[in-house]
């Protein structure tokens, strides 16, 4: 396995948070490989910065946060989306470290039961290492971010979810501290200002409580959200000469979301970017 450079990689080793983007998915040999593993292309940079003007963090609506335990999203280190395009003449990937938004955990006997959730990516954070084509993407033709500045996915329910009851996801040893679970996210996103509901199986929903190593995270306990999906841009008014050609009709979504129950103010200073 290659060496993991990324920061929660190297921390959360000890604590096996970081399984959620590594052995979870081992055994599926044609996945494209996660953010915490996938070494940049030529022209890709490891992380981006936070786009000027982003929040650190998403407000929690009142009547939300009375419905369990809140884990906040962090943004501003690690990759949490990257994602593929493989058409004909080129393929292109890239990445994003901006996401911001929260999640409500379900009860104490079913915490990955998610209770509700929400998070935006900015389309200003998304990067491919060039430039130019980032600029294309964020055109009105292409993703809008003028008219739309983010993509918006906000979950409903998880469905058919199960704990890994014999404490490995993949290759790796789950600590006594570690609870994980595998469901399928439900809910609706929104691309280009388009919306539509969506299904995403095989989530793996992890669960860590706080602990010295932790902490050189975020204080708090804290969360990761691991999924794999599809978008086809067709489906949200992304229609362009290039697609089917030079840009896949398709894209392939790889999303690695860790979260603490701290306020965003809180881990801040860890997650913002210099």
């Amino acid at each position: 396995m290659q060496t993991r450079t990324n920061w929660i990689a190297r921390t959360l080793a000890v604590t096996t948070v970081c399984v959620a983007g590594t052995g979870a998915l081992a055994q599926d040999k044609k996945s494209t490989a996660p953010p915490s593993e996938v070494e940049p292309a030529a022209k890709l940079p490891a992380t981006a910065p936070l786009p000027e003007g982003s929040k650190v963090g998403l407000p929690v609506p009142a009547e939300l946060a009375k419905k369990g335990s809140v884990y906040h999203c962090i943004p501003g280190k690690d990759r949490q989306v990257f994602f593929q395009s493989d058409a004909p003449f080129e393929k292109i990937e890239g990445q994003s470290n901006a996401v911001i938004g929260y999640t409500i955990a379900g009860p104490k006997e079913n915490p990955a039961a998610l209770q509700a959730g929400e998070w935006h990516l900015p389309v200003a954070s998304m990067t491919t290492g060039i430039r130019k084509r980032d600029e294309h993407m964020r055109a009105d033709n292409w993703l809008g971010a003028e008219k739309n500045p983010n993509i918006i996915f906000v979950l409903r329910e998880v469905q058919s979810v199960q704990p890994v009851g014999n404490k490995t996801v993949g290759a790796d040893t789950l600590k006594d501290s570690t609870k994980a679970y595998v469901g399928t996210l439900v809910g609706d996103l929104t691309v280009h200002g388009v919306t539509k509901s969506i299904e995403v199986p095989e989530a793996t929903i992890m669960f860590v409580k706080g602990n010295d190593d932790t902490a050189k995270i975020a204080p708090g306990d804290l969360m990761a959200i691991r999924a794999k999906f599809h978008v086809k841009l067709s489906e949200f008014g992304v229609k362009n000469e290039v697609v089917g050609r030079k840009v896949a009709e398709e894209l392939s979504i790889d999303t690695a979301l860790y979260h603490s129950t701290q306020e965003p103010s809180a881990t801040a200073g860890v997650a913002k970017t210099k």
